[in-house]
């Protein structure tokens, strides 16, 4: 029992990365293209909006870190079953 409800764990936490990593990656392409529309879209406000253009977007190093995490928790779960 508790076994299952770690891989559930690990399932759920590598959805979020990966929709974490989606919407990153997503965004970025949005503000190469100034597609505000599409910000908007994938929800997010306006003054987010602002600070992601002044820093350029979302860091690939946090894309990437998220990634790894993922990389780490597929193989954690893989060791469990």
């Amino acid at each position: 029992m508790a076994e299952e409800i770690g891989v559930g764990c690990f399932s759920e936490t590598i959805d979020r990365l990966r929709a974490a990593n989606k919407l990153m990656r997503s965004a970025n392409v949005a503000l190469a293209l100034e597609d505000l529309d599409a910000l908007n879209f994938l929800g997010f406000a306006a003054a987010h909006i602002c600070e992601l253009r002044e820093r350029g977007g979302f860091r690939t190093s946090s894309i990437g870190q998220n990634t790894r995490l993922i990389n780490r928790l597929l193989k954690e779960s893989a060791d469990a079953n």
